[in-house]
């Protein structure tokens, strides 16, 4: 009896560690959630149907927290799928995006700034909530896509043979890292990352221009020691959650390994 209490219990554990919250009022699209340790990961899938086996395509976006949905005047739409048609994806894929840790996936308009991050201070445009930017960090997103996978893996319809990650700017090394020894992962889609990554992106950014006339080569230099000087302090303290730098110091470290 004990040994069957035990097993009961277990398992309302694991119903409540994965929740398909259903069809998002508004959209055509559908809302899941995956508690998994201590954190709570939200992903949308963009067609609202599951009555069919499709391949599946999850998006890994670039950085900044910006919310998966925005509700404008009582309109909603996708914030981070504007460079592709999504909905034509959706005919032969399923296509999931997950959030950003500890931004929520819906908002209304005047909860975001001018670049559509999530913000707590309508006055301040850099008021990135404290919880999201302790977990912005390469290791911490390519956990949570590794745990929206393995939840997919197990759903009847998902074509298991095709789980594909597709990776934009930052989002591709998080899609390289997560698909990285994952037999899971079928492909892997690489849109504008530098493999080098971000300080090399910063450096080689001064020189190109330097190389269009742009600006002058000293000049260059110049912004090229600064930004040496700025990664000598981060590598300090490389796992700090202060934003001395724009991002905290462990988002520069962790996106900055090649």
């Amino acid at each position: 009896m004990n040994k069957l209490f035990v097993a009961i219990f277990m398992f309302s554990i694991l119903i409540c560690r994965s929740q398909d919250l259903g069809v998002i009022d508004g959209l055509n699209a559908r809302h899941f959630k995956i508690i998994n340790n201590s954190d709570t990961i939200e992903f949308v899938k963009t067609n609202s149907k599951i009555d069919s086996i499709k391949p599946v395509i999850i998006f890994c976006q670039g950085s900044n927290p910006i919310p998966l949905i925005i509700n404008k005047n009582n309109t909603k739409f996708f914030t981070t799928l504007s460079n592709f048609d999504y909905k034509k994806i959706a005919l032969k894929y399923h296509l999931i995006i997950i959030s950003m840790p500890h931004i929520p996936v819906e908002v209304n308009y005047n909860k975001v700034n001018s670049q559509y991050c999530y913000i707590t201070d309508s006055t301040d445009q850099h008021s990135y909530p404290a919880s999201y930017l302790a977990k912005n960090y390469s290791e911490k997103y390519i956990e949570r896509t590794k745990a929206v996978i393995e939840y997919l893996y197990k759903q009847n319809w998902v074509n298991k043979k095709q789980i594909i990650l597709f990776g934009h700017s930052q989002g591709s090394k998080i899609a390289v890292g997560a698909a990285l020894f994952n037999p899971k992962v079928s492909h892997v889609g690489y849109a504008s990352g530098n493999p080098i990554g971000r300080i090399d992106q910063l450096i080689r950014e001064q020189r190109k221009l330097a190389k269009e006339n742009k600006i002058t080569r000293e000049e260059s230099q110049l912004q090229i020691e600064s930004i040496y000087g700025m990664w000598s302090d981060i590598c300090k303290n490389p796992n700090a959650t202060t934003t001395e730098f724009g991002d905290p110091n462990r988002t520069w470290t962790s996106f900055s390994k090649p």
